[in-house]
């Protein structure tokens, strides 16, 4: 493995060939194996060959891909799927109007929501979900089914996300932070 990500109930592992495998609670299909069955051991996410970063939030996965687009899959309820609604996906599917993304967060607190982010080339920054504290960064409350742009964030270089807050390390070294 080259990368793991942990979300509340499930881990994901980023393999050296490019594919993800992921273990653990599945309710909402968070593994990406076209199913709901929780596993104790490493199964395969479907259709991913080309992954080079990946992302667990609170009931969802996302993983980002050779080429800057990005798939997500699992809970969709917030919208953290970023695919223009709010239908959940037991495989990945791809986040609308995103091509640009160098690296990948998502977070989500039980009860509150989820939200994921991505950061785009030239180091502007988009997010998608749960916005009810402001974790989107675009200056509302607005949930968002697709991605919305970080207000103020031109030069942003590495990306973080928590429960209900996200922020990111500037090229000038200062961390901003929203939510």
């Amino acid at each position: 493995a080259t990368a793991v990500a942990a979300g509340y109930g499930h881990t994901c592992a980023l393999l050296l060939d490019h594919t993800v495998r992921c273990w653990g609670n599945n309710w909402y299909g968070q593994l990406g194996n076209d199913s709901t069955v929780s596993v104790l051991t490493p199964v395969p996410v479907r259709d991913i060959t080309t992954a080079t970063a990946i992302a667990a939030g609170l009931w969802h996965t996302c993983a980002l891909l050779v080429g800057g687009s990005v798939r997500c899959w699992g809970d969709n309820t917030d919208g953290q799927l970023g695919t223009g609604n709010r239908t959940s996906a037991l495989t990945p599917v791809p986040v609308i109007d995103l091509s640009t993304a160098t690296a990948i967060a998502a977070g989500g607190r039980s009860g509150s929501g989820s939200h994921t982010c991505a950061l785009r080339s030239g180091g502007t920054v988009v997010c998608w979900g749960s916005n009810d504290s402001g974790r989107l960064g675009d200056g509302t409350q607005i949930w968002a089914q697709r991605p919305v742009l970080v207000r103020d964030l031109t030069s942003a270089t590495t990306l973080a996300a928590g429960g209900q807050h996200t922020c990111a390390v500037s090229a000038d070294q200062t961390v901003r932070c929203w939510g």
